[in-house]
């Protein structure tokens, strides 16, 4: 049997409420529809933000217990397919990708935006996202297949993203 979280009908939501103070600056206090109402502050954790009952259920973070396994990549994954696109068309300065891709990634695609640059200007309508793939090849890879829009044709790409030193770069990236 599963339990889900959510709130009642009838309960007003979380509101803050905010009073100014004598010295000018502001505290915020929250008024619940339960009795115990706790002061919201600006530099409370969003754990301390969260109400009591909330709180409960939903664990507190382990340090350790899911540090081993990164975030999800699948909309990393769509931003640098559309970045690349865009990057080709010239709307996009290429040097915004050189955070997210590997440094021999990165010179194939400069030496491609070259070729497609010096064959003229593009319109500068931005490519769309159309629909994306991930799978996951361990907890440090995974590879991705994204369908891009690009003016009046359509695009694929296929990106390899491995988890280096706490963030995700592509290792390969084929783009049709």
């Amino acid at each position: 049997m599963t339990t889900m979280l959510s709130p009642a009908r009838h309960a007003r939501p979380h509101v803050a409420h905010v009073d100014p103070s004598p010295r000018g600056r502001s505290t915020a206090t929250a008024r619940t529809s339960t009795p115990h109402a706790e002061p919201l502050s600006a530099t409370a954790t969003p754990r301390e933000r969260t109400p009591s009952a909330l709180r409960e259920a939903v664990p507190a973070h382990v340090p350790g217990r899911d540090a081993g396994r990164p975030g999800d990549p699948t909309a990393l994954a769509c931003a640098i397919a559309q970045a690349v696109v865009e990057a080709l068309r010239g709307v996009r300065p290429l040097a915004q990708l050189t955070r997210w891709l590997a440094p021999e990634i990165y010179a194939v695609v400069t030496r491609r935006c070259e070729v497609t640059l010096a064959a003229g200007p593009y319109p500068t309508r931005p490519a769309r996202v159309r629909r994306a793939r991930l799978h996951r090849v361990d907890d440090r890879t995974a590879e991705a297949t994204v369908v891009v829009e690009d003016l009046d044709r359509v695009r694929a790409a296929a990106l390899r993203l491995e988890h280096v030193r706490g963030a995700w770069r592509v290792t390969a990236l084929v783009l049709g």
